[in-house]
């Protein structure tokens, strides 16, 4: 990220409840993840009422197609989400 990137991710950041601060700086937008045998990326953080994260995830690489992957958003599935570290792609 451009150090202008970097400002407006923190102040972004800052504004969320502190669950989707903790996922999101863990696994920022475009974070691929191995998930059931496909490549996803990680778009978007949804908060439940148990103040537990959740992350929105598309198939399409945001960074090739943005508008694509926001329009193919899903969530990252239940049975995944306590298993992140060990699903994150290191490319």
């Amino acid at each position: 990220m451009t150090p202008e990137q970097e400002v407006a991710w923190e102040r972004w950041l800052s504004q969320l409840p502190g669950c989707i601060q903790a996922v999101a700086r863990l696994y920022p937008p475009g974070t691929r993840f191995r998930l059931h045998g496909k490549i996803v990326y990680a778009i978007s953080y949804t908060e439940y009422d148990n103040d537990r994260a959740g992350i929105g995830v598309s198939e399409i690489n945001p960074a090739v197609d943005y508008q694509g992957a926001i329009n193919s958003i899903v969530p990252f599935c239940d049975c995944c989400m306590d298993q992140l570290a060990e699903l994150k792609d290191g490319e």
